[in-house]
């Protein structure tokens, strides 16, 4: 498993320096941007399970587990449609 950083990545730290340094010159905010991208990139491409939720069983309990069917182009389509209600 691979160790999880929180704010203090080594790449956390990396982008906050290229973006100090972006204020006096413009190559580190190309710098920057570009690594910004990458990781928005890579976290987009990246397969790793999304945790829903998780629960401690206890001894005799039993949990079901179901996937949810993707939605098709068509309800995908009408979701987009109809207006949230926030």
């Amino acid at each position: 498993m691979a160790k999880k950083y929180s704010m203090y990545s080594p790449s956390a730290e990396l982008q906050r320096r290229m973006y100090r340094r972006s204020r006096q010159q413009p190559m580190w905010a190309g710098m920057a941007g570009a690594f910004l991208v990458l990781r928005v990139v890579l976290r987009a491409v990246s397969r790793r399970p999304e945790v829903v939720a998780t629960d401690r069983l206890k001894p005799g309990q039993s949990i079901t587990i179901t996937a949810i069917a993707p939605p098709t182009r068509r309800q995908r389509k009408a979701a987009r449609r109809t207006p949230s209600a926030d």
